[in-house]
């Protein structure tokens, strides 16, 4: 059997162990086809990475507008790929997402990742500059719009990066 076989081999053991889900084949930052000639790489093939995705209709729907993935991998750090400028290059950040990434939240313009120390490092064009020094500890949460991202902290306040203008909210909680 030929090595071109073999790709396409791990592709359909991929699916098979996951029905359901899409899923993508990388060889460092490069990605695979089923068409790929693993001869063709380096000595180093036992390191490939599968990057699942949910393979549902209306998920798929939501992917499409999207430009650029990222993929938190099992040792903590993260993976990109896809456009540059909407956050398939990582490389200004790429140190700080070497470990203990925990959660990564996209949008269609940029990435969020949250450490475990509770910091949030970002990637893209949604400019976190004014509101870096509110993201360097205790961030809990989170989330995304479009062109916008919140980030709930440990303290109950939120801060907000993106779309007009950044800003913080404090949030009251009361116990009913």
């Amino acid at each position: 059997m030929d090595n071109a076989n073999k790709a396409h081999e791990l592709f359909q053991a991929a699916y098979k162990s996951k029905p359901g889900f899409l899923c993508k084949l990388l060889h460092g930052s490069e990605e695979l086809s089923p068409q790929s000639d693993l001869a063709s790489l380096s000595q180093n093939v036992a390191h490939l990475t599968v990057v699942w995705m949910r393979g549902d209709a209306q998920y798929t729907n939501q992917l499409a507008g999207h430009l650029a993935f990222a993929a938190i991998k099992s040792d903590g750090s993260v993976i990109t790929w896809g456009d540059s400028g909407t956050g398939g290059d990582s490389y200004h950040v790429e140190h700080r997402l070497q470990e203990g990434v925990e959660q990564v939240v996209g949008n269609i313009i940029a990435f969020a990742a949250i450490k475990s120390d509770g910091s949030v490092t970002t990637w893209g064009k949604c400019d976190s500059s004014d509101v870096e020094h509110r993201l360097q500890d205790g961030v809990v949460q989170v989330v995304g719009n479009h062109v916008a991202f919140a980030a709930i902290k440990s303290d109950g306040s939120v801060t907000t990066w993106g779309g007009m203008t950044a800003l913080t909210l404090n949030i009251e909680t009361k116990k009913v």
